[in-house]
């Protein structure tokens, strides 16, 4: 939980604000912002960058079920804008979702490389946008039908079916040969081998 002194100025106290969404903190009051799966540690650095650590006081905390008082789980559609990244999940889903289909009913040695570089960059794209916006909240935070993990599944399943094609079709297109691809590149979406 972060809590921001009142006499913050107010660029500073936006600009903060700002940064502390972007890390996938909500905001639950003016100048109080909670994240439950971060460690409290994700907001220093936001604040000491802003010159700000002196006026934000990071603790850790968690629900009281003896309280009798509202939880973090039914504060959370209010603190994050679930809705609107559901919604971007789910148009995600909606226009990748018959695409792979596709991909998938024809024979993969026949899948055309320059179109599964093409699609996978636009399906990435669009996954990216969706997820950079996605705060990473617990499950118990979400609605029931949360599309997140339906959308990365899609995602992932479909970087793996075009990868090979992808990259032959990115290695045909550029003068220079490729370097060899890092340990990383593998373990992309939980493994691509």
């Amino acid at each position: 939980m972060v809590l921001v002194a009142a006499d913050l100025p107010a660029a500073l106290r936006a600009q903060l604000r700002d940064e502390l969404r972007w890390a996938g903190f909500g905001a639950f009051a003016p100048g109080v912002y909670a994240h439950p799966a971060r460690e409290a540690s994700a907001a220093a650095p936001v604040a000491a960058a802003l010159g700000v650590a002196d006026r934000v006081i990071v603790l850790s905390s968690r629900d009281d079920p003896q309280s009798g008082t509202a939880t973090l789980a039914q504060a959370a559609a209010a603190a994050w804008d679930l809705p609107a990244l559901a919604a971007a999940y789910r148009r995600l889903l909606s226009r990748f979702g018959a695409v792979i289909d596709r991909f998938r009913q024809g024979d993969t040695a026949l899948l055309d490389a320059g179109q599964c570089f093409v699609v996978r960059s636009l399906l990435i794209h669009a996954y990216r946008r969706a997820m950079l916006r996605d705060p990473q909240l617990p499950s118990a935070l979400l609605p029931l039908d949360w599309p997140g993990a339906a959308a990365y599944a899609l995602t992932r399943d479909f970087y793996r079916l075009t990868q090979p094609h992808a990259e032959r079709h990115l290695a045909a297109t550029i003068d220079d040969p490729l370097p060899p691809a890092s340990a990383e590149f593998y373990e992309r979406f939980g493994g691509l081998r």
